[in-house]
């Protein structure tokens, strides 16, 4: 029964490699080798039947074609694999939106309306506003959930709540990040760089709800 089984496995992955062949490489055996990088006289082995299509090979193809892992073990049309991967990614990306990335040089220029030259742009997760924007940080020791290299998502129109990461203003001061918080006597802010301070209503401007960090990762 497994013998059976796994001889059926073959023929189906044969089935689809021929379809491949002849409908994505005109039936030209040597172009779907050269684009898979495996010599004709060993794939011709395969296609005569002379050499069983094992698994190996079979991801190895996926992998140069860029179809989805496991579809040539499938009955199903290729085609159908696809249409239906596309639709994932599809639905994956559609929870992203892309927001201009802004160097931490340049935030008080950005946030007074200043065009600025070589603006990039990054895509962040979640409902964010027109107004929303990722911040690169470079300042040392700025706080303790984002380094130099990591990048910011910042929505001026989100709400904040107790508990929540902002992007603060104090005086002439760069912005920093802090968090927001009730005190004894009002709602206030406690920084969270390497010295935390406390700053009370009246000396600081909330300019938005950090809505998510991205490490730099370092190998």
């Amino acid at each position: 029964m497994l013998m059976n089984k796994k001889m059926r496995i073959e023929q189906i992955r044969l089935a689809n490699v021929k379809k491949i062949i002849e409908e994505r490489f005109d039936g030209v055996q040597v172009r779907f080798c050269e684009a898979i990088n495996r010599k004709p006289q060993q794939i011709s082995r395969y296609i005569k039947g002379k050499t069983k299509l094992g698994g190996e090979l079979a991801r190895h193809i996926e992998k140069e074609l860029d179809l989805p892992d496991g579809c040539l073990d499938s009955t199903e049309s290729i085609d159908d694999n696809l249409d239906r991967t596309s639709a994932a990614l599809k639905q994956y990306f559609s929870d992203f939106v892309v927001r201009p990335l802004i160097r931490w040089s340049d935030i008080n220029s950005h946030l007074e309306g200043i065009a600025l030259e070589d603006k990039k742009a990054y895509p962040i997760p979640g409902k964010a506003s027109d107004k929303a924007f990722v911040l690169e940080v470079q300042n040392n020791n700025i706080s303790t959930i984002a380094s130099p290299g990591d990048l910011v998502g910042i929505d001026p129109e989100a709400s904040v709540s107790i508990g929540d990461y902002v992007l603060v203003k104090v005086e002439n001061d760069l912005p920093m990040l802090a968090r927001y918080f009730r005190s004894s006597s009002s709602k206030a802010l406690i920084s969270i760089d390497t010295s935390p301070v406390q700053y009370e209503t009246e000396d600081y401007e909330i300019i938005g709800k950090v809505l998510i960090a991205v490490k730099q990762f370092s190998y």
